[in-house]
């Protein structure tokens, strides 16, 4: 896995600063195996068919929980979810904490974003070159991007409606919107909102893009670093 430290500089979750955003690159298997899950979220690996796809959830909410925890002054295994409509989640312990967050993951790899500067959406994607690209997007997408992905090679297909993809997929965690509510509705071009932004650096293979509702006066963008707790 090639992880560009200069981008992506290894340090310990913390503190968020007043109106800051932070993005945290998460390596899986590094994350230590603390018992802090709670009973649906274990419940909700245990039924996955894949066991797997069941660690790899596991894994990806204990980054969560350790990554709140640390922003938070609290215990992993205290913090509560209550989850909106679309699934989006929410802290409903401790209560208005002022931290908006949201996960990501595929294969061994998620993001997390924390933000006090508002609702924040973050989105990770393997670029699949096998994908019917161009007739997903025809279908699903507006006009322009579809002209846009016209025009792109053969071999810059797949990455570009990828990482079209992730930026609508950001910007409807960040709204609190299902992708159901039309994928079209939700720009991918530069020009549309103001506050997001590609992530650039991540392992090869993987697309990836956070948004944020209001402008943030401070972003973080770190790879993860854990520590495990004595004898552990």
């Amino acid at each position: 896995m090639n992880i560009n430290t200069r981008e992506w500089p290894g340090m310990m979750p913390g503190p968020l600063p007043d109106t800051g955003v932070a993005i945290w690159l998460v390596v899986l298997a590094e994350v230590p195996p603390l018992d802090c899950l709670s009973q649906d979220e274990r419940i909700r690996a245990a039924a996955a068919i894949d066991p797997l796809v069941g660690e790899r959830y596991r894994a990806a909410r204990r980054a969560l929980r350790l990554i709140l925890a640390a922003a938070l002054g609290q215990n992993p295994a205290d913090l509560l979810f209550s989850y909106g409509p679309a699934r989006q989640p929410h802290l409903a312990w401790p209560e208005a904490s002022g931290i908006a967050f949201s996960l990501s993951y595929r294969e061994g790899v998620a993001l997390v974003a924390l933000s006090r500067a508002g609702p924040v959406g973050v989105d990770l994607e393997t670029i699949d070159p096998s994908i019917p690209a161009f007739d997903i997007a025809a279908s699903e997408f507006a006009s322009a991007e579809v002209r846009e992905l016209a025009s792109a090679s053969e071999e810059a297909l797949a990455h570009n409606f990828t990482q079209m993809w992730v930026r609508k997929e950001a910007l409807a965690k960040m709204s609190g919107k299902g992708l159901w509510e039309g994928l079209s509705s939700l720009p991918a071009d530069h020009g549309a909102h103001a506050h997001w932004h590609d992530l650039s650096d991540l392992p090869q293979g993987f697309a990836g893009a956070w948004a944020s509702e209001a402008a943030p006066a401070l972003i973080t963008q770190a790879r993860c670093v854990f520590t495990r707790p004595p004898g552990g």
